[in-house]
C-alpha cells in the first residue's frame, strides 16, 4: 500500500488541534513539499515519513494510535483508488 498523504493541509488541520501528526508519502517531491508546508504552517513536531505505508507503520514504534486518515491519490481520470 503505497503513502498518499500529499502536500498537508489534512495533516496542518489535525496538527493545529494539538494532534501528534505522523505522514506517510510515498512519493519524494511531494513529501519534500509536504515537510515545507507543515514547517510553513508552525506545524513542526509532524513526523513525515517516506515509503511503502503498511511497511512504514508497522515498524513505528508507536504505542498508541488514537485515529488513522487515509486520503488515497487521485489518478489522471478523477477516480480514486
Amino acid at each position: 500500500m503505497r503513502g498518499y498523504f500529499g502536500i498537508g493541509v489534512d495533516g496542518i488541520a489535525r496538527g493545529r488541534t494539538g494532534a501528534r501528526v505522523v505522514c506517510i508519502e510515498s512519493d519524494p517531491v511531494t513529501a519534500c513539499m509536504l515537510r515545507w508546508n507543515l514547517s510553513c504552517n508552525g506545524i513542526a513536531s509532524a513526523m513525515v515519513l517516506r515509503g511503502d505505508a503498511r511497511r512504514t507503520v508497522d515498524a513505528l514504534s508507536i504505542d498508541r494510535i488514537d485515529a488513522v486518515f487515509a486520503d488515497p491519490d487521485r489518478r489522471p481520470d478523477g477516480r480514486r483508488t
